[in-house]
């Protein structure tokens, strides 16, 4: 009697450890599965966003600052002079690019986007598929990527008119 007992102890034991093993599979794909999700909503947001401060401040002369609330894993945003399309009118060469933004490169030198986010991988805006006519960008490289501080970047925009020239907003 006390070696069926002892069979039957086993295997309740085995069944706790299936059960509680399937739930810890099933919990971490549901969290994984929701801070996914929660991650998708901040990129749109952020993106959003952007497009928004871009489409808004053009009048000539004014000045705007915006703090931005990064995208879980973006690092930094970059933009792109307008200039730099169309190509046959280009004012500026991909030439003048650094060399290690090999991603940007290939986007601005068929004019499918200037405006772009680092995470794990440089790349577009997700949310967007357009060149956007509206940036200018101050430097010489005529290319300005923002790093993100503290979570949060700081840019500001100074209308000039049909276009919005982009800047750092942190000293």
């Amino acid at each position: 009697m006390e070696k069926r007992a002892q069979i039957s102890q086993v295997f309740i034991y085995i069944m706790v450890l299936l059960v509680v093993g399937v739930l810890i599979v099933v919990g971490y794909k549901g969290i994984s599965s929701i801070m996914n999700a929660q991650c998708e909503h901040q990129r749109i947001v952020f993106e959003r966003s952007i497009l928004n401060f871009i489409d808004e401040y053009t009048d000539a002369g004014s000045v705007h600052e915006e703090t931005l609330k990064a995208a879980c894993n973006v690092k930094e945003v970059c933009f792109a002079d307008s200039d730099f399309c169309p190509r046959e009118s280009s004012l500026f060469s991909i030439d003048s690019l650094p060399a290690a933004e090999v991603e940007i490169r290939n986007y601005l030198s068929a004019c499918t986007a200037n405006i772009f986010v680092k995470a794990e991988f440089t790349e577009p805006l997700k949310n967007v598929n357009k060149f956007s006519q509206k940036i200018s960008i101050p430097t010489t490289s005529h290319l300005e990527c923002f790093k993100a501080r503290n979570g949060n970047f700081k840019l500001v925009f100074t209308g000039l008119g049909s276009k919005v020239q982009i800047e750092s907003g942190w000293n």
